[in-house]
């Protein structure tokens, strides 16, 4: 199990906040708190596409066009991580291999087109569709339910600790992701152990 951000992609929020900043007036510094704020609310399937985006507009008093928002917002996302498909080659077909990451509707509709790198994976657990975030305990054990297995028989990477301990408190194996190779090894350990 793969976090997508910093995982399978990497993650850069710095473009986009640096034209975010452009769009809105008065107090900066409160209005991008605030953002992060809405956004965890979106990200977590509280509400869909255009309330995200008429929440931005509204609460925020900013000023732009859906279209250059969403194209701004998925500046977010670089490049694959080096040695990703490498590394799904050698076990994509012999376990299942899945996502489960925090994210949201605009961003999904986008990789989804752009990253053929998902194709590869056998399933998306996505927090805006399971209504609920990372670290939250409930994320993990609908995840669970759903694979229909042992709690300790997954393994997941994420690059945040918070989300590790999470996943740690429900059971699961958890490691920090810190590159390819750490983690093959790691998956090559959890597997001799749970066979």
């Amino acid at each position: 199990m793969l976090d997508l951000g910093n995982v399978v992609f990497s993650l850069n929020f710095a473009p986009f906040e640096f034209w975010f900043r452009k769009t809105i007036s008065g107090k900066c510094e409160e209005k991008i708190e605030a953002f992060w704020g809405i956004y965890a609310e979106y990200e977590g399937g509280n509400f869909g596409d255009r309330d995200f985006l008429d929440r931005i507009r509204n609460d925020l008093e900013s000023s732009f066009e859906d279209r250059d928002f969403i194209a701004n917002w998925n500046t977010c996302w670089e490049h694959d991580m080096p040695g990703l498909d490498a590394w799904l080659d050698r076990i994509v077909g012999s376990l299942p291999i899945c996502v489960l990451s925090n994210t949201n509707g605009i961003h999904m509709e986008c990789f989804l087109r752009k990253k053929k790198v998902l194709q590869r994976f056998d399933r998306l657990f996505l927090s805006h569709e399971l209504r609920c975030r990372k670290p939250e305990l409930d994320i993990y054990e609908r995840v669970r339910e759903e694979l229909d297995v042992p709690p300790s028989s997954i393994l997941f990477f994420d690059d945040r600790s918070e989300n590790v301990e999470g996943a740690r408190e429900a059971g699961w194996e958890a490691e920090i992701f810190v590159g390819i190779e750490e983690s093959a090894s790691r998956l090559e350990e959890h597997l001799r152990k749970n066979r």
